[in-house]
């Protein structure tokens, strides 16, 4: 969810090239309609989506509002919400992650920030409660095993193909 065309691009152009069927909205109260849309009350176990990217500076309702929405409806409490900032500090990590976000990233996110991301939230059929720390691009550097491309690409792909 971003309301600049060109970041909506860039991310589903990266997202639909790792195979993941992308959705998107211009606007949080569009985000909203868009999940319930896809919220199926015959398999209220099942996720409409397994992450959202959601823009930190919107008009009339910014990311911050939308994700605390998205966590206040229990249907949506497997998704993953990683927010996208150009006002990115060190300082909002622990406040997005009280929040409920998965991850916290700068834009524009870098296609290994994006990919990392995605393997660690995906991994495993991980909720968001099952994340410990929030996924940001130190958090990744820090990580001490190198990222395995092919295999990332595997978890990224395949869970992203379960999803509508």
């Amino acid at each position: 969810m971003d309301d600049n065309d060109t970041n909506r691009d860039v991310l589903r152009g990266q997202l639909e090239h790792w195979g993941g069927i992308v959705s998107e909205s211009n606007c949080a109260v569009n985000a909203l309609a868009l999940l319930d849309q896809h919220y199926s009350p015959q398999q209220p176990n099942k996720q409409p989506f397994s992450v959202a990217f959601i823009d930190m500076q919107m008009p009339n309702m910014d990311g911050e509002e939308l994700g605390q929405k998205i966590r206040a409806d229990k249907r949506y409490s497997g998704i993953h919400l990683i927010m996208m900032t150009s006002m990115s500090s060190e300082e909002n990590t622990q406040y997005f992650k009280a929040l409920g976000f998965s991850g916290y990233f700068p834009k524009p996110a870098t296609t290994s920030d994006l990919f990392g991301a995605l393997a660690i939230v995906l991994e495993n059929n991980k909720t968001p409660s099952d994340i410990d720390t929030l996924v940001t691009h130190q958090y990744l550097e820090t990580l001490s095993k190198p990222i395995d491309v092919n295999e990332l690409e595997n978890i990224i792909i395949k869970s992203l193909k379960a999803k509508p």
